[in-house]
């Protein structure tokens, strides 16, 4: 059946209610893009600018990601800043050190963001910025907390895990598990109907 995402016009009403439901005063919104339809990892490059590291970045990139590199929308920014890597010991005295800096790389499908911005469109909302539903979490329940933490988002249908170092996620996976799975476990297990299960797991 199709999500929230292909019903383009049906998820735009809801959108509407929404707003007039919770008052808002704003019609400018920022949205969060599922991370199971994102692709985030943090890659180590050359310490370059500009072009070069553009290039390079793309490069990574298109080895990374498993589709076309000009079919989606390429976001990165530094995590670490530059680091000094030392060669092979054998090495050193022939060559210099290398500079190089990670990046967080971030990835989502053009056609993907394209449905975002015409449900919004047609919700009469002003969309100003798209983000990652990793970064949104790491900034409401991380904070500028520099430890390592793990967030577990258990969903209805999908649970995210992400690992997050120096405010930076280094990990984030989607599983396609939830709690609609734990419900329907419980309801085949002890005979409930799912509403009953679902109370059942919430009580417990």
């Amino acid at each position: 059946a199709p999500g929230y995402i292909d019903l383009l016009d049906k998820t735009a009403d809801l959108l509407k209610k929404m707003v007039v439901k919770a008052r808002a005063g704003s019609k400018t919104v920022i949205s969060g893009l599922p991370g199971s339809s994102v692709f985030s990892s943090v890659i180590t490059v050359p310490a370059l600018s500009g072009k070069e590291l553009q290039a390079v970045i793309e490069t990574q990139a298109g080895k990374l990601i498993p589709i076309p590199i000009d079919e989606v929308i390429l976001d990165w920014k530094p995590v670490t800043g530059v680091a000094q890597v030392k060669n092979q010991p054998k090495q050193a005295a022939e060559q210099s050190k290398t500079k190089t800096m990670q990046v967080i790389l971030t990835a989502a499908a053009k056609a993907m963001v394209k449905k975002y911005i015409d449900i919004f469109k047609k919700a009469e909302l002003k969309l100003a910025s798209l983000e990652t539903e990793s970064f949104a979490l790491i900034r409401s329940l991380v904070g500028r907390d520099k430890s390592i933490i793990a967030i577990l988002d258990v969903g209805a249908v999908r649970t995210n895990v992400i690992i997050v170092e120096n405010v930076v996620p280094v990990l984030a996976r989607s599983i396609a598990l939830g709690g609609m799975n734990f419900t329907k476990n419980i309801s085949a297990m002890l005979a409930m109907v799912l509403r009953s299960a679902e109370q059942f797991k919430r009580d417990t």
